[in-house]
């Protein structure tokens, strides 16, 4: 997926945050597509561990 990337203090350095439905006009990227199956102990997706890379594509813009 493409998406804005900005540091906040919030999240631990190495984390990619991605909340869910935030997109614009219904354009939002489905980021459950790109979780695998795995469960963890108690049944639920193990989203916690997947894992990504993060390709800068050079392009900046002004966030509000």
């Amino acid at each position: 997926i493409e998406a804005i990337v900005s540091e906040c203090p919030g999240v631990q350095p190495g984390i990619a945050a991605i909340p869910f439905r935030q997109g614009s006009g219904g354009e939002s990227a489905n980021v459950l597509k790109l979780l695998g199956r795995e469960q963890n102990e108690s049944g639920g997706l193990a989203f916690m561990a997947t894992r990504v890379k993060v390709t800068p594509k050079g392009e900046t813009c002004q966030l509000a």
